[in-house]
């Protein structure tokens, strides 16, 4: 397990109680000082490692008693006290969800929430052959160049209803050929948004 106090800041906001169990982990070393890694697992006796115990690694290191400060610190206001306040209240406190749902060949999601574009991710130039009545009726959608090697196909899934099936396939037309499987994602409808726990309040001043 690595950067305990750099996870227990984290952890901090979460897990009062487990955070505090890592301060006397991160200190349990014949110099008192912070160590820059702890053992996470069973003990390995020949490799001198002890679950709970330093790893072994160079210690103490400035920036482990730095970010030891900033653990007590936040764990005396029950928050992370050095959180800044911009991303605090955009993703903790202002949260909106996501407008599109991603789907790609390395994640192939299979739910779309109500009210979301399903878009199409794919290393290369392609058009998405889709249809949300069973093929009933059929659209094509080209995909545009996103940059980076990526393209993206917008598919207007925002008025389906919870329940809804999209099938898709993919035509690669620089190799002129079809991608030979199609695939499904359904609509479902969206859970009601809940503001996370012990989400962090912006510092004042």
């Amino acid at each position: 397990m690595r950067g305990p106090v750099r996870r227990g800041i984290a952890i901090a906001v979460a897990a009062i109680a487990t955070a505090a169990i890592y301060l006397t982990l991160v200190r349990e070393d014949d110099g008192g000082g912070e160590a820059e890694s702890i053992t996470g697992a069973a003990d390995v006796p020949e490799r001198e490692l002890v679950n709970g115990r330093p790893t072994g690694g160079a210690m103490p290191l400035v920036w482990a008693h730095a970010e030891y400060v900033k653990l007590v610190r936040s764990l005396l206001d029950g928050r992370v006290f050095d959180t800044p306040p911009q991303p605090a209240e955009r993703y903790a406190q202002d949260a909106q969800p996501a407008a599109v749902v991603l789907w790609s060949p390395y994640n192939k999601t299979r739910i779309v929430p109500v009210g979301r574009v399903l878009r199409v991710q794919t290393p290369a130039r392609a058009l998405v052959h889709w249809s949300a009545d069973d093929w009933r009726t059929v659209t094509d959608t080209p995909s545009r160049d996103a940059g980076l090697g990526i393209w993206a196909t917008d598919l207007d899934t925002t008025a389906l209803a919870p329940g809804s099936n999209v099938r898709f396939t993919l035509y690669w037309p620089d190799e002129d050929r079809w991608q030979g499987e199609d695939y499904e994602a359904r609509v479902v409808t969206a859970p009601a948004p809940s503001p996370p726990e012990h989400a962090p309040a912006a510092p004042s001043g």
